[in-house]
C-alpha cells in the first residue's frame, strides 16, 4: 500500500515539476511498474498540428528500447475504440487473428506478442488527447480492478498534456508577434530585396518549424516564377534563380487563381 502511494506521489511530482512530456512519460512508466504489471507501456497522443495522426511514445524500459513514431489515427482496434468512446477498453485474451494487419497500431502490438491489453483515454476538460496503453504477453493479466488506478494516472497525465499544450500555444503566439516585428524591420531597413527575402524565409522556417520553405517572384511579362529564397530540407537540391513557367504545377495554380493552393 505504501509503495503504491509513493509511486503515485512520484508521478504527481513529475507532472507538477516539469513541462517535458517525455520526462513525464518516462516517470509514469517507471513508477507504474510498482503498481501494475506490464510488458510494454505506451502513450498515443493525437497530433494537434497534423490532423489524422498519432504520436506514439512507447516503452523506454531495458531490453525494449525507446520508441517514438508517428502513425495514422486508427479507424479500428482497441486504441480507436478508447479514443472514440472516451472510456477504457480492456481485453484479457488476444490471439494474433484478433489484430488488424492494416492498422499500424495493431501491427505494433502484434509484433511485441501482446496477449492482453488495456487502453485508457487521456481526457482533460472534455477533450480526448490520446490513450495510455498497457500490454502484456500473458493472457488475463488485466481485470476491471486495475481500471480505477489507471484512470487516476491517466487523468493526471491528461492534465499535464493540456498544460504543456496551452503554454506551447502561448509561446507560438508570442513567436508569431516577434516574427511579424522582425519581418517588418527587415522590409523597412533593407535595400537589397533578395537578401531581405532570404533572411525572412529563414526566420519564418525557424519560427514555425517548417520542413521546407521557399519564395518565388512572378514576372508577369515573361510568365515565369523565379526562386529568390529557399531554406530547409531541400534547399541544396534547388538553386536560387531557378525558374518555372506559370502554366506548370501548383505554383502556377496559385498565381493564375490568385489564391492559396492547399
Amino acid at each position: 500500500h505504501w509503495a503504491h502511494l509513493e509511486a503515485l506521489n512520484q508521478i504527481t511530482f513529475a507532472i507538477n515539476a516539469t513541462l517535458d512530456l517525455e520526462h513525464i512519460f518516462a516517470t509514469v512508466e517507471r513508477e507504474a511498474q510498482t503498481l501494475v504489471a506490464f510488458d510494454r507501456l505506451s502513450f498515443a497522443l493525437l497530433d494537434t498540428r497534423q490532423r489524422g495522426w498519432l504520436r506514439v511514445y512507447a516503452s523506454r524500459l531495458p531490453d525494449t528500447g525507446e520508441y517514438i513514431t508517428d502513425m495514422p489515427v486508427p479507424l479500428r482496434g482497441r486504441v480507436a475504440e478508447a479514443l472514440d468512446g472516451k472510456r477504457p477498453v480492456l481485453v484479457s485474451s488476444l490471439a494474433p487473428s484478433d489484430f488488424d494487419p492494416d492498422d499500424p497500431v495493431d501491427r505494433a502490438l502484434m509484433v511485441v506478442g501482446t496477449r492482453s491489453l488495456v487502453c485508457v483515454p487521456l481526457v482533460a476538460k472534455g477533450e480526448t488527447m490520446g490513450t495510455l496503453n498497457l500490454a502484456s504477453t500473458e493472457d488475463g493479466r488485466y481485470t476491471r480492478d486495475h481500471l480505477p488506478l489507471l484512470l487516476q494516472i491517466a487523468a493526471q497525465v491528461a492534465l499535464a498534456i493540456d498544460k504543456v499544450r496551452i503554454l506551447a500555444k502561448e509561446r507560438r503566439r508570442g513567436e508569431k508577434l516577434r516574427l511579424h516585428n522582425e519581418v517588418a524591420k527587415e522590409v523597412v531597413s533593407s535595400l537589397d530585396r533578395d537578401a531581405m527575402l532570404s533572411r525572412v524565409v529563414r526566420q519564418v522556417l525557424r519560427a514555425f518549424a517548417f520542413v521546407h520553405l521557399s519564395c518565388f517572384l512572378y514576372d508577369e511579362d515573361r510568365r515565369l516564377l523565379t526562386l529568390v529564397a529557399v531554406a530547409g530540407r531541400w534547399e541544396k537540391a534547388i538553386q536560387v534563380g531557378w525558374t518555372i513557367g506559370v502554366d506548370h504545377g501548383v505554383l502556377g495554380q496559385c498565381i493564375l487563381q490568385a489564391r492559396p493552393y492547399l
